[in-house]
């Protein structure tokens, strides 16, 4: 037996302190223990230290008990278990999705390492930001790391957690793309999920093309989530996005589409039959880029003037066509003009123009005076040609008059004693000069020319000895000086410096009729036989007219002929050969 004397001093704590149970507990193994307890304390009241006796009292009466007088002993009453430590089934777990869950157990142990059961445990997480705890179950939430705490008690545990998303599938905004233009751009965007589908922010994307031939792929202005794809040429490609060991395609075709057409000419001219001209045909995509080996279709609006194949264009008769290129809905035309004759002919005093449907200007016949063109004074019995791309021609006494058909230029060639050229000297040209621009429709009279511009303003050079200019004056000019306007046609007599040699009828766009200079035999139409050097009105409603020598015929516009002037050999058609100072109605029968 062993006596011992215990001076406890008792803080001041409840005497249900779980520190002095724990005290008194474990007294209970000492069954030869015969204590004496004396307690040092003056923190409590009579009631508490009469509490505090009875747990004292049967803390002891659980030891051992002695040995009975009989030689048995008292039975030992149980050890009463104390949590004692807390521990983890992991102390750190990984997650690699977002909505990734891991559980954790925690298991709390008495003083003898034995498992307790039925202990309460808290679970709580360092940063709910980055992982959740529930239970045990802890959840993620983002990439980052977190502490998990168990709580029982007083006791405590804790694991560290860490979220760092792993790609596993590459998701893209369109898996084929279909572009139609060489040089088009198609942003493809990549979203790369965890295995749970959830976003991986941040993550690294290459871009790869199968074919930089075909297509290339470049990051976008939003960084690599973005790639940008160009077309380079007709092609398939495929497009790789790659972040970790997760990827995906896209299919890439480029298969232009005609947008527009070129050709090399749009308005080509033939002058005999079975010549023949290429046309060729650039197809174009939306963005201007030439579709190699792009099929055309060429067609001919009229076979019977022109033919095409291949772009070969070849005349058949004279006429105009249209050649059409064709390339899916995408046209361009071409004019084809077939002029392999003569369109008009125009009888000087001497000499003859000829002019040809397709602008070539010829001449034949006297030359003293240069006035066919062609840069010499010999006469010719065959044309000759002079210049091309004329639109109209007039042949005076011994001189030409032309107008150009690309800008309605007015040029002129031979003899211009009188300033008939209109170029400002009096000096005759064997090769054509230019006079001025603008021209519509020209009249070359013996010494004379009339012209009206495209503003229909009528405008006189030369001479002017009868008034024929109409300028008011009797000078002649060297340079054309305006007249008057809204006139429609114009027509200068030719032929002789004798009586009838100078006289202008001009019809204005009302169909009023009008004459200036030489009136001797009434050929003005007035009712007199007085010269005019301004214009004087001779008739109205009048559609058409012509001056010749000593007479004039018109035609009204109901159709009926008309005559005035000098008729001693019956010109005028009246059935007399009376001369008339007024225009009379000419009866053409049926």
């Amino acid at each position: 037996m062993i006596s011992l004397r215990l001076d406890v001093t008792i803080p001041a704590i409840s005497s249900s302190s779980s520190g002095f149970l724990f005290f008194l507990t474990n007294l209970r193994g000492y069954r030869h223990l015969k204590l004496g307890i004396h307690i040092i304390t003056d923190k409590y009241t009579d009631m508490q230290l009469r509490h505090l006796a009875t747990l004292l009292i049967a803390s002891l009466m659980s030891c051992g008990g002695e040995t009975s007088p009989g030689g048995g002993t008292t039975p030992t009453q149980p050890v009463v278990p104390v949590a004692t430590s807390i521990t983890l089934s992991a102390s750190s777990i990984s997650l690699n999705s977002l909505g990734q869950t891991a559980s954790l157990t925690a298991v709390v142990t008495d003083q003898n390492g034995a498992a307790m059961s039925g202990q309460a445990v808290a679970w709580s997480s360092s940063d709910t930001g980055v992982v959740t705890v529930s239970n045990g179950t802890v959840t993620a939430v983002a990439d980052g790391s977190a502490t998990i705490t168990a709580t029982s008690g007083t006791l405590t545990a804790t694991a560290s957690a860490i979220v760092g998303q792993e790609p596993s599938t590459i998701s893209l905004s369109s898996d084929s793309l279909i572009m139609r233009s060489v040089g088009a751009e198609v942003d493809l965007t990549a979203a790369v999920l965890d295995a749970l589908g959830g976003t991986v922010e941040g993550a690294v994307i290459s871009w790869t093309s199968s074919d930089e031939g075909v297509a290339t792929i470049s990051f976008g202005s939003t960084g690599s989530e973005a790639g940008t794809v160009t077309a380079v040429a007709n092609g398939s490609a495929t497009i790789t996005a790659t972040s970790g060991t997760a990827s995906a395609t896209a299919s890439v075709t480029v298969a232009q589409i005609p947008s527009t057409i070129t050709l090399s000419s749009t308005n080509i001219v033939l002058t005999a039959a079975g010549e023949t001209a290429e046309l060729t045909a650039t197809v174009l995509d939306s963005l201007g880029v030439a579709i190699v080996d792009g099929v055309v279709i060429w067609t001919s609006s009229d076979s019977t003037i022109a033919t095409v194949s291949d772009g070969t264009v070849t005349a058949v008769l004279d006429g105009t066509a249209s050649i059409t290129a064709t390339s899916e809905s995408a046209s361009a035309t071409a004019t084809v003009t077939v002029s392999t004759g003569v369109s008009s002919v125009f009888a000087g005093g001497y000499h003859t123009m000829i002019l040809k449907t397709d602008g070539t200007l010829m001449a034949t016949g006297s030359n003293s005076d240069a006035q066919l063109g062609d840069g010499t004074t010999t006469d010719r019995s065959t044309p000759v040609t002079v210049m091309t791309r004329v639109a109209s021609v007039s042949a005076g006494e011994a001189h030409t008059m032309m107008i150009k058909i690309d800008d309605d230029a007015l040029w002129g060639v031979g003899d211009n004693q009188q300033g008939q050229l209109g170029d400002g000297t009096i000096i005759d040209r064997t090769t054509p000069v230019q006079v001025m621009t603008g021209v519509a429709i020209v009249s070359a009279g013996s010494r004379h020319t009339m012209i009206i511009k495209n503003d229909k303003t009528l405008w006189a050079t030369g001479r002017n000895q009868e008034g024929q200019l109409g300028d008011g004056t009797t000078t002649s000019k060297s340079t054309p000086v305006e007249i008057m306007s809204e006139v429609s046609a114009v027509s200068a007599s030719k032929w002789g410096s004798a009586p009838g040699g100078g006289r202008s009828m001009i019809l204005r766009t009302d169909g009023t009729l009008m004459g200036t200079g030489d009136n001797q035999a009434g050929e003005i139409g007035d009712g007199t036989r007085t010269g005019r050097s301004t214009p004087v009105q001779v008739m109205t409603g009048v559609s058409w007219m012509s001056a010749g020598v000593q007479h004039t015929m018109m035609v009204k516009s109901d159709g009926v002929l008309w005559g005035v002037g000098w008729n001693s050999n019956g010109q005028l058609g009246d059935g007399t050969t009376v001369m008339r100072l007024s225009p009379i109605a000419i009866n053409v029968g049926n």
